[in-house]
């Protein structure tokens, strides 16, 4: 997150042409060159499609599935979603939880999303690694709308003597990939924001201010857009921890490049720490958000030194 032009926090890296190395799992091959344009475009629609796909297993994860009605925005309007357990055991409990990703540019309008998603139905159920690919069409809104869901077994998976708790992660994960996705769009409209914020009880302390007002989120919003033309953001080391039965911890490191006015090049990384409070909207509401600067990665993987 960026309140300011820190100069000895934010590097401003001059004159970079060529290529960009993602050296994060999922947004596009690790060891695939991608210029700083396909990077912007790669890492933005990632993080859209995982928006979509964290939702999708969260509903999976009630129980009864049945009694879970599914966003309008989730699915494209000609897909006849199938609730693919409406046959599991009636009073089974579901955990879905995404172990890895690998996200793919097909076209203009079109992308996929492979995941591999540990399943089990209970604790005596033995746990399975099963492959889903998410086909997406872009939509008018910021997130993609899904198309076909495809799915195969591929190995059982080790046991566990608990289940995990997969529901509060999904819901966890879709408002912290949503949020992300809101801060790349970088449109300055204060009311998609708004829409995660917990009531009048939120604080973000970011490195240099705190902000706990919609007017001043909304003053820095609209700095921010009128300060960076694109950004993208990789979300990396990402843990969720539920504190109790509607309100969860996020922990997790941003990898962020931008381009300021003047064309620039400018990267940082930031370790963050969220509260959010489930409140029965689309995403869990964010209560607080704490930040500290790191120093960033080059492309080699190895961080800056100052």
């Amino acid at each position: 997150m960026l309140p300011t032009i820190i100069k000895w926090k934010i590097f401003i890296l001059l004159g970079i042409v060529g290529a960009v190395v993602l050296p994060f799992y999922g947004y596009g091959a690790s060891q695939a060159t991608l210029t700083m344009e396909q990077r912007y475009q790669q890492v933005g629609q990632t993080n859209q499609a995982l928006v979509q796909a964290y939702r999708w297993f969260a509903i999976l994860n009630r129980t009864p599935i049945s009694q879970n009605p599914i966003p309008a925005d989730l699915f494209a309007p000609e897909v006849d979603v199938a609730l693919e357990e409406s046959n599991s055991p009636q009073n089974a409990i579901f955990s879905y939880s995404i172990e890895n990703f690998d996200f793919t540019i097909k076209s203009d309008q079109d992308s996929k999303l492979k995941v591999q998603v540990l399943r089990q139905f209970s604790k005596q159920d033995q746990p399975e690694l099963w492959e889903y690919v998410f086909q997406f069409r872009s939509s008018s809104t910021f997130l993609p709308q899904v198309q076909q869901i495809q799915k195969k077994p591929l190995r059982p998976a080790n046991p566990v003597e608990t289940l995990h708790n997969a529901y509060a992660e999904n819901r966890a994960r879709s408002a912290v990939y949503y949020w992300t996705v809101l801060l790349d769009q970088n449109t300055g409209e204060f009311q998609h924001f708004q829409e995660m914020l917990f009531q009048n009880q939120w604080t973000f302390h970011w490195v240099d201010g705190t902000l706990q007002s919609p007017e001043q989120l909304s003053q820095w919003i609209t700095h921010r857009t009128n300060t960076i033309q694109k950004s993208s953001h990789i979300v990396d080391h990402l843990k969720i921890e539920p504190l109790d039965a509607r309100t969860y911890k996020a922990t997790f490191e941003y990898d962020w490049r931008g381009q300021n006015q003047s064309g620039e090049t400018i990267v940082a990384r930031t370790q963050q720490e969220w509260i959010l409070v489930e409140t029965g909207g689309r995403f869990p509401r964010i209560q607080s958000i704490r930040e500290r600067y790191l120093l960033p990665l080059i492309d080699t993987g190895t961080r800056i030194r100052c």
